[in-house]
């Protein structure tokens, strides 16, 4: 009966010993959710530069590393926008120029013969200029 008593005494010693290393986990993984949803929430208002760091043998260190990757990804993907906005950008601010040169040509010809600048041949030849 002894042998039985201090069997039963171990094992409930052991499994309260479990119950509270169970609750002390939970507990760490409560706080580092908590900790990634603080994360995220201030990712989520603009400030993408901040990345979710958990040890690597924590529990929720693969789904932190996944997140991060999938913010890497999207600020990429936003860079590359940035950078075809700026080319777009450039190409308008060429082509306005590109066609504004001819055009101010053409006005300046058309505007000569208009108030009879030019008179004779002249007046022919930048009609047909324009």
């Amino acid at each position: 009966m002894n042998n039985v008593m201090i069997f039963l005494i171990v094992m409930i010693a052991f499994l309260i010993f479990m119950l509270l290393y169970c609750l002390w986990k939970l507990n760490s993984i409560k706080k580092q959710l908590s900790k990634m949803d603080e994360i995220l929430e201030d990712m989520q208002t603009g400030n993408s530069k901040q990345k979710i760091l958990m040890p690597p043998n924590e529990i929720t260190s693969s789904l932190a590393y996944k997140i991060n990757k999938m913010v890497y990804a999207y600020e990429e993907k936003i860079m590359h926008y940035k950078m075809a906005d700026e080319g777009n950008r450039q190409l308008m601010t060429s082509l306005s120029h590109d066609l504004r040169t001819p055009l101010t040509t053409l006005i300046g010809y058309l505007d000569a013969v208009h108030k009879k600048i030019v008179t004779g041949n002249d007046y022919y030849d930048y009609i047909e200029t324009a």
